[in-house]
């Protein structure tokens, strides 16, 4: 979910024969301008003539490939959206980090954060919940994933657990995956499915809409509870709603003030920062903050009787 995250899982060899049922590994591949226009009054003395156009032809040898390079690197930005995304946060990260009071609820994390030190972790006093990447796929476990879980509750925190969502593989296999790597009953917090383009570029939008509903109804049936969809607001806004706006939503948006998610019933979590620091967890991490109105309670799994 953070950017680290989404490189390396679009990098991620996902050799899936879901239709066989066959699990393999996955090896995953590393940690998944303003031209100014000069006008010259040029003043016409036959004599001076070939000064001021060789001048100019030295001018026009640098301008060209500068402007060249400069289209080239728009060119870049708009076909690459990570990086475009990274350049803007890089730009804007710190006028962005002192308005923002870092405060925070809660945390989502995956083995990206190197090994918790979840005693430290607890001590935040801001700390309300964690969420933890258990899936992806039909194979793909994280390997941190039980350590993560078992320690956090250990210590007293809030749990619940995310499957990240692709189109390479059977939605059925997907639902498979995660509820036989996760423990319905250690569950403080509503499952979450994370729906990121990277993972579902290769489905159309109609197809998206399908699979989800259906990975959703799967869920809905084992936990007795919809699942908290995750999505950044862009991708919410353009692939998902608003077919889905009736569900919690968990929604990227890394701006001063909370995304407004369009005919949204409610909008439960809001993903602020990911270049968040935390004491005992030795990388960047993810920042979550309760939207407007909600608390630890629109979020807890009630367990099925």
């Amino acid at each position: 979910m953070e950017e680290e995250k989404r490189l390396e899982e679009s990098g991620t060899t996902t050799h899936e024969h879901g239709e066989h049922g066959e699990h393999h590994e996955h090896h995953e591949h590393g940690e998944h301008h303003h031209h100014h226009h000069h006008s010259s009054t040029h003043h016409h003395h036959s004599s001076k003539k070939k000064t001021p156009l060789s001048r100019n032809r030295n001018l026009l040898w640098i301008l060209i490939p500068v402007t060249i390079l400069f289209v080239l690197f728009l060119i870049y930005l708009l076909n690459h959206p990570d990086a475009l995304k990274r350049f803007q946060s890089n730009v804007s990260f710190y006028e962005e980090s002192v308005a923002y009071n870092g405060k925070y609820d809660g945390i989502d994390i995956s083995h990206h954060q190197g090994i918790i030190d979840w005693e430290t972790v607890r001590q935040h006093s801001d700390l309300k919940f964690v969420y933890i990447k258990a899936t992806e796929g039909s194979t793909f476990i994280d390997s941190v994933y039980q350590r993560n879980i078992a320690e956090a509750k250990r210590v007293g925190l809030k749990v619940g657990s995310y499957h990240f969502f692709r189109h390479s593989s059977p939605v059925y296999l997907q639902f498979l995956n995660f509820i036989e790597t996760v423990d319905a009953s250690q569950q403080d917090l509503l499952p979450m499915v994370d729906v990121e383009w990277l993972g579902v570029r290769g489905w159309r939008k109609e197809q998206l809409q399908d699979s989800l509903a259906l990975f959703i109804s799967m869920i809905k049936e084992h936990f007795g509870a919809d699942p908290i969809i995750y999505a950044d607001i862009k991708f919410y806004t353009e692939r998902l709603s608003p077919r889905f706006d009736k569900y919690p939503l968990f929604i990227a948006h890394y701006e001063k003030d909370q995304p407004i998610v369009q005919g949204a019933d409610r909008h439960y979590i809001w993903q602020r920062d990911e270049h968040g620091h935390i004491d005992g967890i030795p990388k960047e991490v993810d920042l979550d903050v309760f939207a407007k109105g909600t608390t630890l309670n629109d979020i807890l799994l009630i367990p099925m009787e």
